[in-house]
């Protein structure tokens, strides 16, 4: 492919609703060729820099932004799995051509790792951004990365441990998952042994670790500043706010209005006028969903969550409250909150459903997790791929209709699909060829 900027492959049928405009190349360089202000959102999962870099690299680097090296980053070494692509977080450089990229009053939604999010954080500020809020997405596929310090202090002195017993190795969703924390590896049977400490000093230390199975990803929503308000900027560039009703949480329970008349609220904070008590009932009914979260479940965690809270019962408001709330004006102040009939449900169950849920495999499914076969028999696959509907959610909670939103780190396209699907354009950079060819291979793109 001898022009990295150019699109590399068309759609082999025309997308129903929306379009994809995908780059290759470095994703630095793409953007500054891409116009001032063109863009509606950015939606992308980065590099999270997983390497172990030290402080002092750490310090060097800070330094060098905060004096004007926009684009400095330590010497590329293995990040996640070992690849030199994840050695460090994009610096402010790339995340100030998005700015420039977007309209004012734009939102980005930046996925970050949770011992990096203060890099990725720091550089998006640096780069001109307002951090609006943090999202935990929480999963519970992860494997534990843990040490036992037990086995460490015996292999240290040569001392040899005796096996015990032998146990299924579990998955990522069991207790015991991960060889590290529970005991020597599996046996050809596919069994874990179980060992027990050799010498007093590994018994002291039996039990414990080096690391927490992860179970949460950070996403940093970050804006461009605004031109003037709120309602001037959506006004002047069709941006600036979050698409609430869009994004809210599914319910099979019926709810209480979401949307209650202004002279009934008093705007932002309330005037306490006092509302006629018949006109409660012309309030909506919103079957919609609940009010959207910045806590992210998949369909596992969500079921811990539910068998902890156990179940709870949402009760409406009823005449009689309201009433109540008219002699004591709390009922006009949204300040407050509980009267107010958007907060009001009529139902019952798990705390899971107050959150977003996204069904999560360790695997995602085939359509989701393109492979292609090459000639000698290898496959071309990318490592960390994001659940379509988690991308899906984020897109249309920061992008207009018929908006475009922007990928600079596009991997296997999950989000131009999200965007296709869900109506809006998309623009997708990728530096590698074999990543393009996955996109492909995911659009049902056909090369040229």
């Amino acid at each position: 492919m001898s022009d990295k900027t150019t699109l590399a492959f068309p759609i082999a049928e025309p997308a129903p609703t929306g379009s994809v405009d995908l780059r290759h190349g470095d994703c630095l360089e793409v953007l500054r060729s891409l116009d001032d202000n063109s863009v509606d959102s950015v939606t992308t999962d980065p590099p999270y820099g997983l390497s172990n870099t030290k402080p002092a690299q750490v310090a060097d680097v800070l330094a060098a932004w905060v004096t004007g090296d926009t684009e400095a980053v330590p010497a590329k070494k293995g990040g996640f799995m070992g690849a030199d692509w994840d050695s460090f977080v994009p610096p402010p450089a790339v995340w100030a051509e998005c700015l420039r990229v977007l309209k004012p009053g734009g939102h980005m939604a930046v996925f970050a790792g949770a011992r990096t999010q203060d890099l990725m954080g720091l550089a998006i500020r640096l780069a001109g951004f307002e951090i609006r809020d943090t999202l935990g997405w929480i999963q519970g596929a992860g494997f534990p990365k843990s040490m036992d310090v037990s086995k460490a202090i015996d292999k240290a002195a040569g001392a040899e441990r005796e096996v015990v017993g032998t146990r299924k190795k579990l998955d990522s969703y069991g207790q015991q998952a991960g060889n590290n924390v529970y005991g020597g590896g599996p046996n050809h049977d596919g069994l874990q042994a179980i060992t027990i400490p050799a010498s007093d000093a590994a018994r002291q230390w039996s039990g414990w670790g080096t690391a927490l199975k992860p179970a949460i990803e950070p996403i940093i929503l970050a804006r461009k500043p605004l031109d003037g308000t709120v309602a001037a900027n959506v006004l002047a560039h069709g941006v600036g706010g979050l698409n609430i009703d869009g994004c809210r949480v599914s319910t099979d329970e019926k709810l209480q209005g979401s949307t209650v008349r202004d002279d009934m609220r008093g705007g932002a904070y309330g005037s306490g006028a006092k509302p006629n008590p018949g006109d409660i009932a012309d309030y909506a009914q919103n079957p919609a969903g609940r009010f959207p979260a910045n806590v992210l479940l998949d369909e596992h965690a969500a079921k811990e969550m539910d068998e902890q809270s156990g179940m709870s019962v949402s009760r409406a408001n009823t005449k009689s409250d309201e009433r109540g709330a008219e002699n004591s004006h709390i009922f006009a102040s949204a300040s407050l909150g509980r009267r107010d009939q958007s907060n009001s449900h009529n139902d019952s169950g798990g705390a899971s459903r107050f959150f977003p849920v996204f069904k999560y495999q360790a695997k995602a499914p085939k359509k989701e997790r393109p492979v292609i076969v090459r000639e000698n028999g290898t496959k071309i696959a990318h490592p960390t791929v994001k659940p379509l509907a988690l991308m899906s959610w984020l897109v249309t909670l920061i992008t207009p209709e018929g908006g475009t939103t922007l990928d600079p780190f596009a991997g296997t396209g999950t989000t131009l699909q999200a965007a296709l699907d869900k109506g809006f354009n998309a623009i997708g950079v990728e530096q590698d060829e074999d990543y393009i060819q996955l996109i492909g291979e995911r659009l049902g793109w056909s090369a040229a």
